[in-house]
């Protein structure tokens, strides 16, 4: 009887440490992912490139070789619906991530695919107008330009 116990106790306390071990691996796999969301909004609003999923992909990897594709696919759609990026247009197959919400003006370009933030004054538009007389409520506005930056025309 009395080895049946000891057997059961050393059960008991491998299950515990066990149980131990996983809950620091839950832990340690949190505090890894929580660290790779900050490190991508980070990128994100660091930059006024309007970044893709894949840019920001490559300036992570080098130093966070297990990061994956996936990841920051994971962490931009949740960044969408928290409302701190927006998806200004897709180049090339690719969304394109902006960090700053607030409500502005796009060029794209058609050669290069660089998309540039236009400064906007602010001031609203003959169609904005029309709307507005006709009782609509306007609750955002994306205006976005398509041509050939300044330096594909040089070129």
């Amino acid at each position: 009887m009395f080895h049946l116990f000891l057997i059961l106790e050393f059960y008991i306390k491998g299950f515990a440490l066990k149980r131990n071990r996983l809950r620091r691996a839950k832990v340690d796999e949190y505090i890894r992912l929580i660290m790779l969301r900050l490190l991508s909004i980070n990128t994100i609003l660091n930059t006024t490139s309007h970044p893709s999923a894949r840019w920001i992909y490559e300036q992570l990897k080098p130093d966070y070789p297990d990061l994956s594709l996936g990841t920051v696919y994971r962490n931009i759609s949740l960044f969408k619906n928290e409302g701190k990026v927006s998806v200004v247009c897709n180049v090339n197959g690719e969304e394109r991530i902006d960090g700053n919400t607030s409500p502005h003006t796009h060029f794209v370009c058609n050669s290069c695919g660089r998309v540039i933030d236009v400064a906007d004054d602010g001031s609203k538009s003959s169609e904005s107008l029309a709307l507005l007389n006709k009782g609509f409520t306007i609750e955002s506005k994306l205006v976005i330009y398509y041509g050939k930056c300044s330096d594909c025309c040089n070129n």
